[in-house]
């Protein structure tokens, strides 16, 4: 019926393009696929024609939803982390500013003094200034990697539950039973690349454009989260009269604040990363597949005891309202009810015809 509608609907109307039709079946699942949310369950369903492509969907709907779930609570605090990597990279070429700024006084009071001057191991060169717009692109592109990675790593850790549950199947069932085919099904969809990589890998390739447009470097930012080794051999006096130069304290007072923000940053980074380790152990224990998707063993609709039933009705419902309306149209008085009613007179008497 459904084909029969489709070619009349093609014959009259001009064919649609392939956007329209996604778009019309975009809109099509938005009414049917339905969701219902219960205490600390979240049930997926949909009504569609055709079986088969409603488990799919179905199977489909709750692989985005766990992933959506996953990168709504992984992604905050990735870009926390993110975040905190850049102002900990800032930090540290403060304090290798201060180091380098401590030595230089130190170096022009051993000459001023014609004392020689113990160094204390090279000192890293503060990176060049960054552009403020270079520098948030570069926050922005690593968070994108780090939400690409930790999606891809879930997506490869379903693949390892579903080929688990397919091995256990196998040795239950045959290779043709449902059950195991079902399994073969989402494993096969879980492969397919995810909807929310693909448009973070074109987020990310938009990103990656402007910054080689800008002139930023291709290469990925440094690590962050090791003790700089610029600490605390360079607040030693090297010089027992250092204390008496009033400039060289208060620059080592400025090298101990530099150095104390950044340790603070450091921590705040390993308290950071402790929490995504966290949520990513804990998501697998939160969100359960208590009960998987499973193919329609029937129809809902239409149901044939309820149709024959009604169309009985209807029938018989038909067949007396057609009798008395052929009645009505002839305008001939057939019962004595009917005289007393039309001519509002008693009815003395009846004669019958023989």
């Amino acid at each position: 019926m459904l084909r029969l509608k489709d070619f009349i609907w093609g014959k009259l109307f001009t064919p649609s393009t392939q956007e329209e039709q996604i778009i019309n079946f975009a809109y099509l699942l938005r009414n049917k696929l339905w969701v219902t949310t219960g205490e600390g369950t979240v049930t997926i369903g949909i009504e569609f024609p055709d079986p088969q492509l409603a488990y799919r969907l179905v199977d489909t709907a709750v692989e985005n939803f766990l992933e959506a779930r996953h990168a709504a609570e992984v992604s905050s605090i990735t870009e926390a982390i993110t975040i905190l990597e850049a102002r900990a990279e800032q930090a540290r070429e403060a304090l290798t500013a201060s180091v380098q700024q401590l030595q230089a006084l130190r170096d022009e009071r051993g000459g001023r003094s014609g004392a020689r001057v113990r160094r204390a191991g090279a000192v890293a060169r503060p990176a060049a200034p960054v552009d403020q717009e270079i520098s948030r692109l570069l926050v922005t592109v690593q968070s994108k990697r780090r939400a690409i990675a930790d999606l891809e790593e879930f997506r490869r850790r379903r693949v390892t539950e579903l080929q688990t549950r397919l091995q256990e199947q196998r040795a239950i069932y045959a290779q043709n039973h449902p059950v195991v085919l079902d399994i073969e099904q989402s494993l096969a969809a879980v492969r397919q690349e995810s909807p929310q990589v693909a448009v973070l890998k074109r987020e990310l390739s938009q990103l990656e454009a402007e910054l080689k447009k800008r002139g930023a470097p291709d290469e990925p930012a440094p690590e962050v989260g090791r003790p700089t080794p610029v600490v605390p051999e360079r607040l030693e006096r090297l010089d027992p009269r250092e204390d008496e130069d009033a400039q060289i304290e208060y620059t080592k007072e400025q090298v101990s604040f530099a150095l104390s923000k950044y340790n603070s940053f450091l921590d705040r980074i390993e308290a950071a990363r402790l929490e995504l380790d966290s949520a990513r152990a804990a998501f697998k224990y939160r969100y359960t597949i208590v009960l998987p998707a499973q193919k329609p063993r029937h129809a809902n609709k239409p149901n044939p005891t309820l149709v024959l039933g009604a169309s009985l009705i209807a029938g018989l419902a038909l067949a007396v309202l057609s009798t008395a309306f052929v009645d009505l149209r002839s305008r001939k008085l057939l019962e004595s009810w009917q005289v007393e009613r039309e001519l509002k007179l008693p009815l003395i008497g009846e004669v019958r015809s023989r």
